[in-house]
């Protein structure tokens, strides 16, 4: 966890004056810390210490606070100064308890939550305008903590990057695909994007260059702008999965996989072919020798399609895949990586028997 109690300054500790500007002496604010100590804290501290919590969501609190933070953030959001329509900050709340109750297995109250989400969101929409960062603003991924040399930042920026980082963390969160059995990403309201398609496309082309030139974050970060505007669900899916993959986190990506599969009714021929890639090495990895006939079996019948076939730099993940698995299966995956990129490298598949004496299984993407 990030120490947030260096990071902001108050000029004192009367709540009046919290964020007056050219007070002395400054004293570096302790309401935090003696909230999460167990200390006695004023109703109108306890105000100020969510609002900075919400307003930087990238700083996770010790388990045991986590039951309060819920309940001050249900108490803020019938106060009146939430009400009003146009108050961006509502949507965070909002974002904000539903991440905490997903996080911590509340999924009844979390999906209730989703739909007063939605709501808030509708009420956002300005033709033109978004709530999120953009790829032009200066760093749209770069969290900042107001501190007194930050204090000339425009508020709105901090609340776009806030919004950002809430919607990262929640599309991180393991417990979203366990949500509802068949939830995927459609049904989890995000802001609406002004991003156009070119855009996107722009995007996908620069987070493709960090990705082969080892920038993983830089990747990672773009991908993940691209995934909140919607763009190509599965696709994109795949693309962070791959990333994820790099940086050593597995079972993140398998995460990210399941989503992806769970949006398949959406995905081109290629997308499926890369979706079940991964599902096999996951299968392979957890030595699941029951699930690959029918994987093996779906991804062979999807190869007699022409269109299912695109060039896939997978060079990364094969690398790290190597040592966590047997040779002739490394083997295998990187040949079927390979056909997955390449027709004319179809053939080769046929040199592994688990391959040649599997029967395609006519694929239904529903």
């Amino acid at each position: 966890m990030e120490s947030l109690f260096s990071e902001i300054e108050f000029d004192n500790r009367e709540a009046n004056d919290l964020s007056v500007v050219n007070h002395s002496p400054k004293f570096y604010a302790d309401v935090l810390e003696r909230w999460i100590n167990g200390d006695v804290v004023k109703p109108e501290e306890l105000q100020v210490l969510v609002n900075v919590l919400i307003l930087n969501p990238k700083y996770q609190l010790p388990d045991q606070k986590v039951p309060e933070l819920i309940d001050l953030i249900r108490d803020a959001l019938i106060q009146p100064f939430l009400q009003d329509s146009g108050n961006l900050l509502k949507g965070l709340y909002l974002y904000s308890l539903f991440y905490l109750l997903l996080k911590y297995g509340i999924k009844h109250e979390a999906l209730s939550v989703l739909r007063e989400l939605d709501i808030s969101l509708m009420r956002y929409h300005i033709p033109g305008k978004s709530i999120l960062p953009q790829p032009n603003d200066p760093s749209p991924f770069t969290f900042n903590i107001y501190t007194e040399e930050q204090k000339s930042q425009d508020k709105s920026d901090q609340v776009k990057d806030a919004y950002s980082e809430i919607i990262l963390r929640i599309l991180e969160e393991k417990e979203l695909i366990s949500l509802e059995p068949d939830f995927n990403l459609n049904k989890l309201p995000l802001p609406v994007s002004t991003l156009s398609a070119q855009e996107c496309f722009e995007m996908r082309a620069n987070a493709l260059y960090y990705y082969e030139n080892k920038e993983y974050f830089k990747a990672l970060n773009i991908y993940s702008l691209m995934l909140i505007t919607r763009f190509e669900i599965p696709g994109t899916l795949t693309h962070i999965a791959r990333v994820e993959f790099c940086l050593g986190q597995i079972d993140r990506a398998e995460k990210y996989i399941e989503l992806a599969w769970r949006h398949r009714e959406e995905a081109p021929s290629y997308v499926i072919a890369r979706i079940l890639w991964f599902k096999l090495s996951f299968s392979v990895l957890k030595s699941l020798n029951e699930e690959i006939p029918e994987i093996l079996a779906r991804l062979k019948a999807i190869l007699q399609n022409q269109e299912a076939f695109m060039n896939w730099t997978m060079e990364p993940v094969l690398k790290e895949l190597k040592p966590l698995l047997k040779k002739n299966d490394h083997n295998f995956l990187s040949t079927l990586a390979d056909a997955i990129s390449f027709r004319e490298n179809f053939e080769q598949l046929d040199n592994y028997p688990e391959w040649k004496n599997t029967k395609p299984i006519p694929f239904r993407k529903k």
